[in-house]
């Protein structure tokens, strides 16, 4: 339960970042100036070591605490018997750092390793998180495995193309790609991506849904050959170019600075920059 102490941004990053995400299946009308969400608990948590409320300390003590109740039985006032029990008293007190969630992010992105299972999924999720801030608010509606082919397969993160300026915008209005939505592939290993990753988000493009598709991994050995296979999916579709692009951690933390220092135009530039080699 919140109340106005937070704003809805506010609201929705802290449950982001401690494994719940917003469902949007559920909308409740508003009730009076009070509004409804629903978040499952679908997430790992990411910043579970990022706040420590208390530090071990050698001075910390046990003191005996007396808590008394009262209630009322039958209207009559009836007196409980005295409940004493301990509690860890701390004899300092740790001042809060202001925390931002973006460097966080950051910071988890670099402890992740890379690796299947729960590695992955704690990966996706982080991705998920990042994009979807780093990208507001030219993209909205972002999905993680989202079904498509009724449902036989899953997209791990989508976005809504909102953009009214900046890369994004210019992909439909300057190249006159059909992108409305953005498709995001997350692979969590080091190792050179091969033919059917790119296949893998090959099938995930058409005219109807979009032409545009990021995958992300943590680094590329070989720059040429991820430019080699991505402009593969640009010539081997003539009528029908399909354009991917490959993020890295080195890219991802960029984009990250830029965002914290308000400079989204950066983050455009980075995007450029991949988009211009690939069809140069």
């Amino acid at each position: 339960m919140f109340y106005r102490d937070f704003s809805r941004k506010e609201i929705h990053d802290m449950l982001k970042s401690t494994g719940f995400s917003f469902n949007k299946d559920y909308a409740f009308p508003m009730s009076g100036s009070n509004q409804a969400y629903v978040f499952i608990p679908d997430g790992v948590v990411l910043v579970d070591q990022a706040i420590e409320l208390l530090k071990k300390d050698s001075k910390l003590k046990l003191e005996p605490v007396e808590r008394k109740l009262r209630w009322d039985i039958d209207g009559k006032d009836v007196k409980s018997k005295k409940v004493v029990y301990e509690a860890m008293v701390p004899t300092k007190t740790t001042k809060l750092k202001e925390i931002n969630i973006l460097e966080q992010y950051s910071s988890q992105l670099r402890k992740i390793r890379p690796g299947g299972g729960k590695r992955a999924a704690k990966y996706h999720q982080l991705i998920f998180n990042i994009l979807s801030d780093i990208f507001q608010p030219q993209l909205k509606n972002p999905k993680k495995e989202e079904k498509i082919n009724r449902g036989r397969k899953r997209v791990d993160i989508t976005f809504d193309n909102k953009s009214e300026s900046g890369f994004f915008k210019e992909l439909s209005d300057k190249y006159q790609i059909i992108c409305p939505i953005i498709f995001v592939e997350c692979k969590n290993y080091t190792n050179a991506l091969e033919t059917p990753e790119y296949d893998q988000i090959d099938g995930r493009l058409n005219k109807r849904r979009g032409m545009f598709g990021i995958i992300t991994c943590r680094k590329t050995e070989d720059e040429v050959d991820v430019l080699l296979h991505c402009r593969d999916l640009v010539r081997e579709n003539p009528g029908a170019e399909k354009y991917v692009i490959v993020l890295t951690d080195d890219d991802i933390n960029n984009m990250i600075n830029y965002k914290l220092n308000q400079q989204d135009g950066e983050i455009d530039n980075i995007l450029h920059e991949k988009f211009r080699r690939l069809i140069l």
